[in-house]
């Protein structure tokens, strides 16, 4: 009877508080995600200074050259392997090869130990990545730009402050500067059956 009434009716107000609870906590799930979305974006005005959904956009007044140089190797350079600088984890080291899909002889070497289990598959690689920007023996940079299929080597700020003056410029013979703006210089790497 009457008992058994008010069971259900308090059954189907609990599924309800239920229900109703869930669709206030998805709500507001998914209440920041567009309203952060929609102000990074700019739907409420222009946005302000560095407020953009454009992960780069801070390089146009940080570092032009940069930006400039990730620009034409993402859109009109033709596609191959690059070197730039090795550095640490979370760090502006391997920025140029993340933000153009181009791959690089190494980036950031804790990510390839934890997807790797083991650092051998990449053992000496930051030892030639510092022989190609420092070394002084331009058969020794050709051998280690061949091995690794280089196409272009990065030359910017980090590579110059982890490295020291680089001899790149020397290597006439094999690279050939294909992009240069405010310091940063793109050198593609040639041999004679290129030509």
């Amino acid at each position: 009877g009457l008992d058994t009434r008010w069971r259900r009716i308090a059954a189907l107000a609990g599924r309800w508080a239920g229900g109703a609870a869930l669709v206030v906590i998805l709500l507001a799930a998914f209440y920041y995600t567009l309203g952060a979305t929609l102000d990074r974006g700019g739907a409420y005005g222009t946005p302000p200074e560095g407020r953009t959904l454009d992960g780069l956009a801070y390089l146009r007044h940080e570092a032009p050259g940069e930006y400039a140089a990730i620009a034409w190797l993402r859109d009109e350079a033709e596609p191959g392997r690059i070197v730039e600088a090795v550095g640490d984890d979370y760090s502006r080291f391997g920025n140029v090869s993340a933000s153009t899909g181009l791959p690089t002889v190494l980036g950031w070497k804790g990510h390839e130990l934890q997807w790797r289990g083991s650092s051998e598959p990449f053992a000496g690689r930051e030892q030639d990545v510092a022989a190609i920007y420092s070394g002084q023996d331009p058969g020794e940079a050709r051998r280690l730009l061949e091995s690794y299929g280089v196409r272009y080597v990065y030359l910017g700020d980090r590579e110059r402050e982890k490295y020291g003056i680089s001899s790149l410029h020397q290597y006439g013979e094999f690279l050939r500067t294909v992009f240069q703006l405010d310091g940063v210089i793109v050198y593609e790497f040639w041999n004679d059956t290129d030509l």
